[in-house]
C-alpha cells in the first residue's frame, strides 16, 4: 500500500507555463485538489526566472553598471572606489529603490480573490508571496557592489512586505521567504556569486538577514522558509551531503526568530532514499512548524515512493507535506503532469 504525507502539497512558488496568475492559479488548483494549504501565483511572465527581474529594477534606476556583466565569468572582480560607490547610490531615489514584489502580489492576489469567489481555489487555502532575503539578491551585483547594494534592497524588501500585508487580510495571506544563494556561501559554493561580502561568522550574518523579513511578518500572517540547493540547468550548486546544514539553519532562524515560522520546505535529490539523508531531521525541534520535503521528481513515482517511506521512517511519521525540489518555473511543461498526479496519489487532503 502506497505510504502517503499527511500535510498535503507545496508549491514552491514558480509553475511552468505560467504565462499570467489566474492561468497559474487555476492550473494548480486543478491539478492539486485539496492539496494546498497555499498558493503562490507561479511568478508568471517576467518574474519567471527568480530574482533576476531584479536586474531590471537597478537599470532602471541607472545603474545597469553594477551587474555581474557576464554570468559565466568566475572572476572576483575589481575593488570599486568609494567615490564610484557613492555616485552609485546618489543615482537611486533618497526613498528607496521599487522592487517591484508588492505591486505583483497585490495584482496577484486581486485574481486569487475573485477565482476563490467563484469556487475555483477552496476557501481555506492562502495566498502565498515570495520574496528572498537581500543578500538573494546580491549575487547579479558585480562583487565590488554588494556590501553597498545590500542594505538599499533590505530597505525596500521591508516596505514591499509592508505594502503587502497592508492590502492583503491577514487571514488570507502567507509569506515565504526564499533561502538559496545563502545556502551556495555556506557550503562554499558557486563562487564567486555566492562568495561572501559579509564577516564571519557566516551563519549569523545570514540568519539576521532571513529573521529581518521573518520578523516584519505579522503574527496573524503565516511565514515559512523555503531552503534550497538552487535549479539552474535543474542542478543543485552542490549535491547536499545530507539535511545537516538545513537543519542548522532551520535550527538557527527558528532560535532568533520573535515569532513562529509556520512552515519549512528543503529539497530531496533524485537519489537519495538513503536514511543517512533524512537522519538530521530527527534533530529539527519543529514544534508546530509544518515541514515539506521536496522529494517529488517528475515520471519516478516509484522512486518517490522510496523517498516518502524513507522520510517517514527516519522520522517516525508522516506528518509532513510534499512537494517538488525547487520551482517549477524551469520544468518542462510535460512534466508537470507527472508531478502533479505524484504528489496528490502521495498526499492526503488538507482544505
Amino acid at each position: 500500500m502506497a505510504a502517503t504525507a499527511d500535510l498535503g502539497v507545496h508549491l514552491v512558488g514558480s509553475i511552468c507555463g505560467a504565462d499570467s496568475a489566474p492561468t497559474s492559479f487555476r492550473k494548480c488548483a486543478a491539478a492539486f485538489p485539496r492539496r494546498l494549504r497555499r498558493l503562490p501565483d507561479g511568478e508568471p511572465a517576467h518574474r519567471q526566472g527568480f530574482i533576476a527581474f531584479q536586474r531590471d529594477v537597478i537599470s532602471n534606476y541607472g545603474a545597469p553598471h553594477v551587474l555581474r556583466s557576464d554570468w559565466a565569468d568566475l572572476s572576483p572582480g575589481p575593488a570599486i572606489p568609494p567615490a564610484e560607490i557613492a555616485r552609485t547610490l546618489s543615482l537611486l531615489p533618497a526613498a528607496g529603490i521599487d522592487t517591484g514584489y508588492d505591486a505583483a502580489a497585490l495584482e496577484s492576489y486581486a485574481a486569487f480573490a475573485a477565482l476563490k469567489a467563484e469556487g475555483v481555489v477552496p476557501r481555506a487555502t492562502r495566498f502565498q508571496v515570495c520574496v528572498p532575503p537581500a543578500s538573494g539578491v546580491m549575487p547579479l551585483m558585480a562583487d565590488g557592489y554588494k556590501a553597498a547594494l545590500e542594505p538599499v534592497w533590505e530597505s525596500a524588501l521591508l516596505r514591499a512586505l509592508e505594502n503587502v500585508q497592508r492590502g492583503i487580510p491577514p487571514a488570507e495571506l502567507a509569506v515565504q521567504i526564499d533561502v538559496a544563494s545563502e545556502v551556495a556561501t555556506l557550503e562554499g559554493a558557486h563562487y564567486p556569486h555566492a562568495a561572501p561580502y559579509y564577516p564571519e561568522p557566516l551563519l549569523d550574518y545570514i540568519v539576521k538577514r532571513i529573521v529581518t523579513l521573518v520578523d516584519a511578518v505579522r503574527p496573524d500572517v503565516e511565514v515559512g522558509l523555503h531552503i534550497c540547493y538552487g535549479d539552474i540547468g535543474h542542478e543543485h550548486f552542490v549535491q547536499p551531503k545530507d539535511t545537516g546544514l538545513i537543519v542548522e539553519l532551520a535550527t538557527a532562524v527558528f532560535r532568533t526568530a520573535k515569532r513562529p515560522v509556520t512552515w519549512v520546505h528543503l529539497p530531496v535529490p533524485k537519489d537519495r532514499d538513503d536514511e543517512a539523508y533524512f537522519a538530521p531531521l530527527k534533530g529539527l525541534e519543529l514544534g508546530a512548524t509544518e515541514l515539506y520535503l521536496g522529494l517529488i521528481h517528475p515520471n519516478d513515482e516509484e522512486g518517490t515512493q522510496r523517498r516518502l517511506k524513507t522520510a517517514a521512517r527516519v522520522l517516525g511519521h508522516s506528518k509532513f507535506g510534499v512537494g517538488s525540489e525547487c520551482g517549477l518555473g524551469r520544468t518542462p511543461i510535460e512534466e508537470f503532469d507527472s508531478i502533479a498526479r505524484t504528489s496528490t496519489q502521495l498526499s492526503s487532503p488538507v482544505v
